[in-house]
């Protein structure tokens, strides 16, 4: 049987830092350069892909290469989210995976919906004790 996802989602550009975006499209009226800007912090928020299955989260960074990192659900230890101010405005923030040591073994900036992120992980975590 072939688990269907979850969760899916990348980084946001305009929920992360909605004063920075307004200023790339104020840009984009005066400049090309702000076209340019928009792109390219475009293919940035690309380069993380989080996917929640039922069993495991799988976090894909990178755009030419590619680092795969899965977790399995019922080995994670730790969930944190960081918001900032404009952050919890826009629903957005910072999450930090853990299943083993000090380090995160996902670790994703701008992630719209973190607490929804965190619930369906929970919620999994909870199906499988």
């Amino acid at each position: 049987m072939l688990e269907e996802f979850a969760y899916i989602d990348n980084p946001s550009m305009w929920r992360n830092r909605p004063f920075l975006f307004l200023f790339f499209i104020l840009l984009v009226a005066l400049f090309v350069i702000g076209i340019l800007l928009i792109i390219v912090w475009y293919i940035f928020t690309l380069i993380d892909n989080i996917q929640v299955k039922e069993k495991k989260i799988i976090w894909t960074h990178g755009l030419l290469s590619k680092n795969y990192v899965e977790v399995s659900i019922d080995h994670i230890r730790t969930i944190n989210i960081y918001q900032s101010f404009i952050q919890r405005i826009c629903d957005a923030g910072n999450i930090e995976i853990y299943s083993a040591g000090d380090e995160p073994e996902v670790y994703l900036k701008g992630l719209p919906f973190p607490n929804k992120l965190k619930n369906i992980i929970e919620h999994n975590k909870d199906k499988l004790s």
